[in-house]
């Protein structure tokens, strides 16, 4: 994934504790630029994603499950990094735009339709 960050990501979540895991609740913020999927240009996407989610002990322990959880002698460790990354991704629309009204290009010559018509 092409992303430059403009204004740092900010996340915070909080990790409580329940009896058979821990529910984690949070939000991630902040803007980068990437490209646009209709004409290929600059887009900045402000990101403002609230997340909740539960992570089980008990998926921990299965090495069939994908969790965040890893067993530990004295308890389980949080993979913080690899949580926000998924929630940066989830963050993300389906299709990544410079602006609602872009119009792409033109799929014949490959003008960018936002600059001017083409001929075709």
């Amino acid at each position: 994934m092409d992303f430059a960050v403009l204004t740092p990501l900010n996340a915070v979540f909080t990790v409580v504790p329940q009896k058979d895991g821990f529910f984690i609740r949070g939000r991630i913020q902040g803007v980068v630029r990437t490209i646009c999927h209709r004409c290929a240009e600059e887009a900045i996407l402000a990101i403002d994603h609230g997340f909740e989610e539960f992570e089980s002990m008990a998926d921990a322990l299965d090495a069939d499950e994908e969790t965040h959880l890893e067993p530990l002698d004295a308890g389980f460790r949080l993979d913080a990094a690899g949580m926000l990354w998924e929630q940066f991704v989830l963050a993300l629309p389906t299709k990544i735009l410079c602006a609602e009204t872009c119009q792409g290009l033109c799929p014949h010559c490959g003008a960018n339709k936002n600059i001017a018509p083409c001929s075709c």
